[in-house]
């Protein structure tokens, strides 16, 4: 008998964005003898409060996953790395300190080196960042990456095997509701948080100067944004309409009727399972 556990250092089974759709992915894909074990960290405003609930989570995740693989013989654990690789990391040697014959996957969803580099000015954070990386996808029993792309960004950075395990979605999630606020005549979108860095870069770069543009020449057009942590000034300041938290049917329904969807992202690493989706 063998069991899986799929383990997100984030909140996965509402989906709602990127990350958590494709380790929902992962979880249906398997159609038996698995669990999910999740964090939701959503409402701890602060970065350091936050590390430490993370951590804490971790160390129970552990022996929660211990008991859960008590009796089998093949124990396969998934880390899905779309959170800080140091989180993933560290619970990667408690597993292997207390577990015993477990075979890891590490499911990488980006370059996390990369994405770091971009976003944070700390050189220790960054340094760590690419120490951990390495080490998570030397001593996986197999690491994946999402594209061709990131296979060489892997080989180059550590010179390091890795396995392309590609993105796709599920059917079953692109059903769509109604949403019950009203919606304008005419919109386009951009779908995306934006805390994440690539996302970030992008909606700065569509408000500051594409949307002015479109705005100019399709007066009637309203710019929707959807995902966490846009600021209410940009929004208010550009008469910009924004939704925070939409359900996953809801958001399948306002892109089927948005004119046209934006994703102005410079070059990153991963693959955008929102243009998948879109063109789904």
């Amino acid at each position: 008998m063998k069991k899986y556990a799929i383990v997100c250092f984030y909140t996965a089974s509402k989906g709602g964005n990127g990350a958590a759709e494709v380790s929902l992915g992962v979880l249906n894909a398997i159609k038996s003898n698995k669990k999910l074990f999740e964090i939701n960290d959503q409402n701890i405003k602060l970065d350091f409060i936050r590390f430490f609930f993370k951590f804490t989570c971790i160390i129970k995740f552990v022996f929660k996953i211990k008991k859960y693989f008590k009796n089998v013989k093949k124990k396969i654990i998934i880390i899905e790395g779309a959170s800080w690789v140091g989180y993933s990391f560290l619970f990667f040697i408690l597993c292997k300190i207390f577990i015993k014959k477990i075979i890891v996957i590490y499911h990488s969803h980006n370059i996390e080196y990369d994405i770091r580099k971009k976003k944070n000015k700390n050189i220790i954070i960054i340094s760590l960042t690419k120490y951990f990386e390495k080490l998570i996808f030397k001593f996986s029993n197999f690491a994946t990456v999402v594209s061709k792309v990131d296979q060489k960004r892997i080989k180059q950075l550590y010179n390091l095997k890795s396995y392309i395990l590609e993105n796709g979605i599920n059917i079953n999630r692109l059903k769509k509701r109604k949403p019950k606020f009203k919606l304008p005549k005419k919109y386009y979108m951009f779908i995306g948080s934006y805390w994440f860095t690539p996302n970030k870069e992008a909606i700065d770069l569509l408000i500051e100067k594409i949307y002015p543009k479109i705005k100019k020449k399709f007066p009637k057009y309203k710019l929707i944004i959807t995902g966490e942590g846009f600021p209410t000034k940009k929004e208010k300041k550009n008469e910009i309409i924004y939704f925070k938290n939409v359900s996953k049917k809801s958001l399948n329904y306002i892109i089927s009727k948005c004119g046209f969807l934006l994703f102005p992202l410079k070059k990153a690493t991963g693959t955008k399972l929102k243009v998948i989706e879109c063109l789904a």
